[in-house]
């Protein structure tokens, strides 16, 4: 398989910035839960370009979501995150990276 082509990796990122920017910016993760959905797609897509073993891809989307939960320590009233919602993302993200792993068969 070839390597991931690294514009199209570079404007997914782009997409992926700018949406958790302005998702943050504009309450959107509160207002608007689907949009977590689409940031965790997104990011397991984009590792998935890049990222081809699945073990690794797998253990870098759980890392991911621990991270996640130490980096929203402090504002727990504000964003709160069932453990169901915490099985979806990593559910999300990893169809992504699988996905991801296979994208320039889909884009060729």
């Amino acid at each position: 398989m070839a390597p991931a082509d690294p514009t199209t990796g570079l404007i997914l990122i782009a997409a992926f910035i700018a949406i958790h920017c302005a998702a943050n910016k504009y309450n959107w993760y509160q207002n608007f839960p689907y949009v977590d959905i689409v940031t965790h797609f997104l990011g397991g897509l984009i590792l998935g370009m890049f990222v081809k073993e699945l073990v690794l891809g797998l253990g870098l989307v759980f890392l991911w979501e621990l991270f996640e939960a130490l980096l929203v320590k402090e504002s727990r009233d504000k964003f709160k995150e069932s453990p169901m919602n915490k099985l979806r993302d990593v559910l999300i993200g990893l169809a992504g990276f699988l996905i991801g792993v296979d994208f320039l068969v889909f884009v060729l």
